[in-house]
């Protein structure tokens, strides 16, 4: 995953080590990294962010999902280790950062189009993004931090809440017994080392899986609300509101009319081309 900081500042924190990143920072995280973000400034952050294989893989192409919980994408290709153990930060200097930007739009609009060879061109542009990355990097190694006080108890906290985020039972005196500490220490974890109570990890686990199944358009709210886990569609809408800062069905509303903006954008976009062919 490549990620580029326009605004703001963020403690960004991968398998327990703390980096501090600002505006003009990139970072590049290897697969499967567990990784926490926790913005830090005052103004927005705003962020550009593209994951990508490093190497083409013939099977991953045809894979229709992707998630943590299905065993064969917990793969690691001797491929992809290639970043393992570089230095993760750039300080991107000005004239890059300007061009990054631009790099990273027209990303965007040749992956929401239909145009020929398109993804030809998103390697290139990929290439590019890393070249810029390993350009700007400082001769001296950043100095690594020790990993955080009682992460090993926060890493299986988030793998257990991931694996029963569904089940509307789970809260802090459950994950506290997998994990095997009293709940008032575990609380104590997760406000310390990621600033967030549990109950709050919670519901942001269960909304960023909201907001997938309403983009799918598959099933309606109250039913969505029921398979995050949430004990009714009050709670839901509350937390979605809360976290979101707009309600569900306004969400489901704005994406649905952007997607078929997209489409009609890329069926005129494929069009013109057929016109220039």
């Amino acid at each position: 995953m490549f990620t580029y900081i326009e605004q703001g500042d963020a403690d960004f924190i991968l398998d327990g080590i703390k980096y501090q990143l600002h505006a003009g920072d990139a970072l590049i995280m290897p697969p499967f990294m567990l990784h926490l973000i926790h913005a830090t400034s005052v103004t927005p952050l705003i962020q550009y962010i593209v994951h990508f294989d490093l190497m083409s893989n013939v099977q991953r192409r045809k894979w229709q999902e992707i998630s943590i919980t299905l065993p064969e994408q917990n793969v690691l290709p001797d491929s992809e280790k290639s970043l393992l153990f570089i230095d993760p930060i750039s300080h991107i200097n000005s004239n890059d950062q300007l061009y990054l930007k631009r790099r990273f739009l027209t990303l965007q609009q040749l992956y929401s189009s239909t145009i020929p060879f398109s993804d030809v061109q998103m390697k290139g542009i990929l290439t590019e993004l890393l070249a810029i990355f390993f350009r700007n990097q400082t001769e001296t190694p950043i100095q690594l931090s020790k990993q955080s006080k009682g992460w090993a108890s926060i890493e299986l906290s988030i793998h257990y809440i991931y694996s029963n985020y569904a089940r509307n039972e789970l809260d802090r005196m459950s994950i506290a017994e997998h994990v095997g500490l009293s709940p008032n220490h575990l609380s104590h974890l997760f406000k310390e080392q990621l600033g967030i109570s549990i109950h709050k990890f919670v519901s942001s686990i269960r909304i960023e899986q909201a907001k997938k199944k309403i983009l799918e358009g598959k099933h309606t709210l109250t039913t969505i609300s029921e398979q995050v886990g949430f004990t009714s569609i009050y709670s839901f809408s509350r937390a979605f509101k809360s976290m979101v800062g707009t309600s569900a069905s306004q969400f489901h509303s704005l994406h649905t009319s952007q997607s078929h903006e997209s489409i009609l954008n890329r069926t005129i976009a494929n069009q013109e081309v057929n016109k220039k062919l």
